[in-house]
């Protein structure tokens, strides 16, 4: 609880600092222009509600080279997933779960089968859309078929094998399973052209059924909203994947004044929303009108993901004073790095930010019962604060560490570490004061690359070199440390850099950390260059996932085991 206390501290003091250097809070992004007349929203959106407080939707199949490489990924799971079960031998499956049981029926259907060969005998479509939404908080998934016949088949097969005997029923002409009890129901229906699963309140089945099997669609829906191409066109993102949860939509089912059949059984839960948790849901939705994620690039050879915390405008311009330029923090690593990891924060303007947002949240606090840790914790941090850095510390901007390469046999680490600030000759005098090994070496800011012990300092490298300017400190470490040291010295800072930023390269990466006894990680072997980069954007807070796939050997699949 001590985590999600300090994350919604973090939102509130978002909240509460542009009140103190105008701007204000609220308002809610920016929208955008008028929006082209050549959107053509797809029929999926049309049963998704305009108010639903969570969407996940393609809008736009992938080409058949980025299917190909998706694949991969999911035959290999496919595969490992298989082979464990596999060594299973003499499991009785009628002693284990009924789900259990379910999954491995599955699992059976895709024995023996490449992705190609499964997603047509079990009817999908490889070019369908998918969707997964909220009717009210309760979740509905939709996937795009191509043949009923086979997936309905399909199901019969993993429903006798595992066991499971849902009820079949029918609602206006279409057929649907029913399972579960007096509280919650799970409903899954195959129809003409999608299939449809959602858990729902049993309460409100008779409300909801309708929704669930398209038999009416809602009043106001995705379809008929703009609130799908303007989230596209604001983000600069492609249909590939489109997903975001609206925070006022969320505040409407949990304390809106008139609730739906749908919100009546959360509401039974929560019981009574006091007015003053309405007040404070509605500032934080005004603060963070929503959460947005998508792409802004994927193909077979790479890909751009996003997910921006959409924020007040008064937030974004207190936030982007936290900006600074440190060298090789910029939006993507130089060079082709094991591992790279840099931030760019003036710790100065950090600091009276948050100061500004204690007292605000002081002088404002938050009235519901729910948010009470919130204000304390701001207290907390207010109490934190009121001690000034030590003067060393003052106009710190940030760091950049790259590690070239690393072995653990012989232990060896190649790479260097940047660090950017005003005072950063005084900051490394202060060190080496608590530092006896380096105590004795001449700290000139000439530029000069000047010998560590390494031996002293314990250091897994056989030549390690430190550069100094009153600026910037680079430290160097593995062979050509002497040069490297000055090289990185001289190393241009851009005009602005993100905040935060990491960088690796995927497969020596696995490779070091098996050696380091973890295990093989599952999922990545196409995987090569990854990046993640945190910042400040026109629109909120951006946090973007980069990376480059290569090429894997086939998945094999398991052949089905002799009876």
């Amino acid at each position: 609880m001590r985590s999600l206390r300090w994350s919604v501290l973090a939102l509130a003091l978002a909240v509460a600092a542009p009140s103190c250097g105008g701007g204000g809070g609220g308002g809610g992004a920016a929208q955008p222009a008028a929006l082209s007349s050549r959107w053509a929203a797809p029929s999926i959106l049309s049963h998704i509600p305009a108010d639903s407080p969570y969407v996940m939707v393609t809008l736009d199949p992938p080409s058949e080279a980025l299917r190909q490489k998706l694949m991969q990924n999911v035959e290999q799971q496919i595969a490992q997933s298989t082979a464990a079960i596999d060594k299973l031998h003499g499991v009785d499956r009628s002693k284990l779960k009924p789900w259990h049981r379910a999954l491995l029926a599955f699992l059976d259907e895709l024995r023996g089968k490449s992705s190609a060969t499964w997603i047509e005998q079990l009817g999908f479509d490889p070019r369908g859309r998918f969707a997964l939404y909220g009717l009210s908080l309760w979740p509905v998934a939709r996937i795009e078929i191509a043949s009923p016949q086979r997936m309905q088949a399909a199901i019969q097969r993993v429903l006798i094998a595992s066991g499971v005997a849902p009820e079949l029923r029918t609602l206006d002409g279409r057929r649907y399973w029913l399972t579960g009890d007096s509280e919650l129901s799970l409903v899954f229906a195959v129809l003409d052209r999608e299939a449809v699963a959602a858990l729902l309140p049993t309460a409100v089945l008779d409300a909801a059924l309708p929704l669930v099997l398209g038999t009416r669609l809602p009043e106001h829906n995705l379809a008929a909203a703009t609130t799908v191409p303007e989230l596209l066109a604001r983000h600069h993102l492609l249909g590939f994947l489109l997903a975001y949860v609206d925070s006022h939509n969320l505040a409407d089912i949990i304390a809106g004044p008139q609730p739906r059949a749908l919100d009546i059984p959360l509401r039974a839960r929560t019981g009574a929303v006091p007015p003053a948790c309405r007040t404070d849901l509605d500032r934080l939705a005004s603060l963070v009108p929503r959460v947005v994620l998508g792409y802004h690039k994927v193909d077979a050879t790479a890909f751009e993901a996003t997910a921006v915390v959409e924020l007040a405008p008064g937030a974004i311009g207190g936030l982007r004073a936290l900006h600074a330029a440190v060298p090789e923090v910029g939006p993507r690593a130089p060079g082709h790095p094991l591992l790279a990891l840099g931030a760019a924060v003036d710790l100065d303007q950090l600091i009276a930010w948050l100061r500004r947002g204690t007292q605000e949240l002081h002088d404002h606090p938050f009235t519901c019962p729910w948010f009470a840790g919130i204000n304390q914790s701001g207290a907390e941090l207010a109490d934190a604060l009121a001690t000034p850095l030590p003067p060393a510390w003052r106009g710190v901007r940030g760091f950049a560490l790259t590690i070239d390469d690393a072995s653990l046999v012989p232990p060896s680490v190649t790479g260097h570490v940047i660090l950017a600030g005003d005072r950063v000759a005084d900051l490394v005098t202060s060190l080496a004061g608590s530092v006896p090994a380096i105590a004795g070496i001449p700290l000139v800011g000439d530029g000069r690359a000047v010998a560590l012990p390494t031996q002293q300092l314990r250091l897994p490298v056989q030549s390690a070199h430190l550069a100094l300017t009153t600026d910037r400190l680079v430290i160097a470490a593995g062979a050509g440390s002497e040069r490297r040291a000055t090289e990185h010295l001289a190393s241009r800072a851009p005009k602005a850099s993100p905040l935060l930023t990491m960088a690796f390269d995927m497969p020596r990466l696995n490779q070091l950390l098996v050696a380091l006894g973890q295990p093989q990680p599952g999922g990545f072997g196409t995987l090569r260059d990854v990046g993640l980069r945190l910042d400040i954007g026109d629109r909120g807070l951006s946090f973007d996932v980069w990376g480059t796939w290569g090429t894997a050997p086939p998945a094999q699949l398991a052949a089905p085991p002799h009876p």
